[in-house]
């Protein structure tokens, strides 16, 4: 769901890549933040309750106009919110091998 640029946390199985081209997009405007995906395995260890494991290895791609990024497809991913009042434009993409 959209809320102020905001996209939660997905994926998009079962295509084979996925990606975005930013079109306007500047600083504050909703940084991508790619997910660890040993997330889930992390969490299910037994650990010190005091030590940040879990998610300690997502990382935040900061927006700039003309960037393209582009992604395995299951690689959990969301948006972080929009905080200007300026529109974010991102051409959003999914790809798929060909079978034929």
């Amino acid at each position: 769901y959209f809320d102020n640029g905001f996209v939660g946390q997905h994926h998009h199985v079962p295509t084979l890549v996925a990606g975005c081209f930013y079109v306007n997009a500047k600083p504050k405007m909703g940084n991508l933040k790619i997910h660890n995906p040993n997330e889930t395995i992390l969490t299910a260890m037994a650990r010190n309750p005091q030590a940040k494991v879990a998610g300690f290895f997502d990382h935040e791609l900061e927006v700039q106009d003309g960037k393209l990024v582009i992604f395995p497809s299951w690689i959990y991913h969301s948006t972080m919110p929009n905080k200007t009042d300026e529109t974010r434009i991102i051409i959003a993409f999914m790809a798929d091998a060909d079978n034929d």
